[in-house]
């Protein structure tokens, strides 16, 4: 997930014109496909590319300058939306969402077991 935002706020970065289109519906064939083939890879192996991606992302991120955090990108569902905008939304927020889901998952996994 990490890798395809930062692809796509680059996009947003250096697109020609603004606002430049982004992003991909839930319904989206790679999406979908990505999502089931990492269902199948071991924990170990998601936490390594988290490890990766968020190094990356974080390096970049602290990068940008005022001009590129406040460049536009039009999401098809979302409408239109600045790269800080982005960045809260499909970046900070949907990680939030995941760790919520993971605790919430762990948590019934424990209680499974006792």
């Amino acid at each position: 997930m990490l890798p395809y935002w930062l692809g796509e706020i680059e996009r947003v970065i250096s697109g020609p014109v603004e606002p430049v289109p982004f992003g991909r519906e839930p319904t989206d064939l790679v999406r979908v496909l990505t999502v089931d083939r990492d269902r199948t890879l071991p924990v170990s192996e998601l936490y390594g590319r988290l490890d990766n991606s968020l190094e990356r992302v974080l390096r970049r991120l602290l990068e940008l300058d005022e001009r590129q955090a406040a460049r536009r990108g039009f999401h098809k569902l979302r409408g239109e939306m600045t790269v800080r905008q982005i960045v809260d939304t499909m970046l900070a927020s949907h990680l939030e969402e995941h760790c919520s889901e993971l605790a919430a998952a762990l948590d019934a996994e424990r209680s499974a077991g006792a």
